[in-house]
This record gives C-alpha cells, sequence and structure tokens, in this order.
C-alpha cells in the first residue's frame, strides 16, 4: 500500500494574514523603541551637560574663577590683544583638563593663564588646529547627528563667537568658515553644547536705555565670573550655564546644521532668539521633543520647554534665568518641566 505524506503549506491567504500582523506589530513596537532610545539620548545629554558643569566648578577651584567665554580682545576682557592675535579658544577647551582629556589639552600651545599665544588664533597654531581635529563624545549630543554639515558644501562652520569692543562701538560677532573650503580630513570636532551668554553678552551698551548688560550671562569674551559673584546676585539654582544648541538655518530650521560649532573656538552664545519651534543658527535649541536641556550654576540639569518667543512672560523668565545679576524674581515653572 501507498501512503502519501501531505506536507502542509502556508496558503497565500495566511501569508498575507502573517504579514499584516508582522506589519502591524512593527508599527507598534516602532514607536516605543523610539521613546527608548530618545529617553535614552536625553539621558545622556542630561549627562554630559552635568559634567560640563562640574568640570567648570572644577576649573574654578583650581582658577579661583570659571572659566572665560573664549579668550578673545577687546577692552573689557582679561587678556587684551588685537583680534588678529586673540587665543580664540573657548572654555569648553579650557575645561578639557576637567573632562579626562588632559592628554589632549597638553598638547595645545595656551593653557588656559594669561600667557599670550604665540599666532593669530587657534587656526593658525598648528598644535592646536591638530587638537581641534578631535571629536569630544562630552560635547555632543547624541540626538543630533552633525554629519548633514559635512554633507552640505554651504554649511559654515563657526570657529569663534565674540562679544566685547570694537573701536569703542558694543559688538556681538562671530567668525566661521565654509565647509566647501576646508578639506575633508581636516574638518574641527563641533559641539552641541554652548555657554550662555545671556541677552547679549558683555557688550558695555548702556546708553541705549535697555541697558543690555543688566542680563549678562556667566560667560562672555575673556570673562571672570565667579560661582560667589553668582550666589551673592541671582543664586546658582537660578542662573544657567550651559545649554544645548544645533545651529540650524537663520530662517526655517532647514537645511539642519546650515551653522555648526567647534568646541575650541566656541564657548557661548546669547539668549535674545529665544527658543524658536525652528531651531536657528545662533540661538539655543535641540533635536529632543518639545525641550531643550540646560544646566544651572549649582549642576542641576534642567529641561526648558519650547517654543518661547518674545515679547511673552516665557521670554522673560527664559532671559532672567540667563542672566547672573538681573535680580528679577521668576516663576522657573512657566517653562522648567
Amino acid at each position: 500500500m501507498t501512503y502519501r505524506v501531505r506536507r502542509s503549506a502556508f496558503t497565500l491567504i495566511e501569508l498575507l494574514v502573517v504579514i499584516a500582523i508582522i506589519a502591524v506589530l512593527i508599527g507598534l513596537l516602532l514607536p516605543a523603541v523610539q521613546k527608548v532610545r530618545e529617553a535614552a539620548a536625553r539621558s545622556k545629554c542630561s549627562n554630559n551637560l552635568k559634567q560640563l558643569a562640574l568640570a567648570a566648578h572644577n576649573y574654578q577651584s583650581v582658577n579661583g574663577v570659571l572659566p572665560p567665554g573664549v579668550l578673545g580682545p577687546g577692552q573689557l576682557i582679561v587678556y587684551p590683544g588685537a583680534l588678529d592675535s586673540a587665543a580664540w579658544l573657548s572654555n569648553l577647551t579650557l575645561l578639557l583638563p576637567y573632562i579626562e582629556q588632559d592628554s589632549l589639552y597638553r598638547t595645545m600651545k595656551v593653557n588656559g593663564s594669561a600667557d599670550k599665544p604665540t599666532g593669530p588664533g587657534w587656526l593658525n597654531i598648528p598644535e592646536n588646529y591638530a587638537a581641534s581635529l578631535n571629536k569630544i563624545a562630552t560635547f555632543q549630543c547624541p540626538s543630533d547627528d552633525p554629519l548633514p554639515v559635512f554633507n552640505n558644501p554651504d554649511a559654515r562652520i563657526v570657529s569663534r563667537i565674540y562679544t566685547g569692543t570694537d573701536k569703542g562701538r558694543p559688538v556681538i560677532a562671530f567668525g566661521y568658515r565654509n565647509v566647501s573650503d576646508i578639506p575633508p580630513d581636516q574638518l574641527p570636532g563641533l559641539t552641541n553644547y554652548l555657554g550662555v551668554a545671556g541677552n547679549a553678552g558683555l557688550t558695555g551698551e548702556t546708553t541705549t536705555g535697555n541697558n543690555l548688560d543688566q542680563w549678562v550671562g556667566v560667560f562672555y569674551s575673556c570673562s571672570k565670573i565667579t560661582l560667589a559673584d553668582v550666589t551673592a546676585a541671582d543664586g546658582t539654582s537660578n542662573v544657567l550655564m550651559f545649554g544645548e544648541i544645533v545651529g540650524d538655518s537663520k530662517d526655517t530650521g532647514n537645511p539642519p546644521n546650515e551653522y555648526a560649532f567647534t568646541w575650541i573656538g566656541c564657548g557661548f552664545t546669547w539668549n535674545n532668539y529665544a527658543l524658536p519651534a525652528n531651531p536657528r543658527a545662533f540661538a539655543f535649541g535641540s533635536r529632543h521633543t518639545g525641550v531643550t536641556n540646560f544646566v544651572s550654576c549649582d549642576g542641576a540639569v534642567r529641561p526648558i520647554r519650547g517654543p518661547i518667543t518674545g515679547s511673552t512672560d516665557q521670554y522673560n523668565v527664559y532671559i532672567y534665568m540667563c542672566g547672573y545679576k538681573d535680580g528679577r524674581n521668576f516663576d522657573p515653572s512657566l517653562i522648567t518641566n
């Protein structure tokens, strides 16, 4: 007797049902995976900011002041020098020994003291330029991908940010290089974190009636603020120290990373740009949904809800939290999580 073994197989309908079930499961699981991934990225970002605040505290313990926002020129600064002879090294650079990057810091020319650099800025000092090519994980938010800026020939790499005076006039300026002008193997390391300069940094502007410097932050060109200064004025828990930045297009947020910031030369940015819905060139902002992480001078990480636009109660609170000596009372719950 001959037996036939019947081989089981999926029918077309059964196969389509299985595919549909898998697609539904993927649709359900993918947002959950993305949320977990973003939560992990936010946690890592918060830890980066906390490490920067702790590094700034340790820097003050050794040097007596918080690191200057940038070693630049001007008459309001500690390290005088002409524009072309300034070191242009950022507070992030001066914090390298305090975030386990001491070996890299030792390769550089300027050691954070009042020593003058041997050339016109870090771009023209070979040792410092070589150091700038390093990518420092502590300076990068996991939620932001810096690669678009390197793939965009029209993008600009900001090499320095400056506040101070020029020929007796207040200036807020920056220097940049086009990506197209930089060889691919010489693109510098970037940062997603900059120091808080307050409304407009320290400009010396007292004649407009606005007195912009009443909202100055703890970092500006060759600043020398101490935590004691902050404590005596507004209090360390009420003043922001570092925040996130992504450097998107000035107008629309697209393309991403039209501007990007070097950690070696960019130590701060201004807060009068608020927190726009689409992150803009020199405004603080992030890739996180609905919040931008900051760390205050006491080391506590503060997620700030956005967007924040000008001429609102939220904007006023944001500016008050960015200035270290304005003496204003405010309710931080209006903008913090």
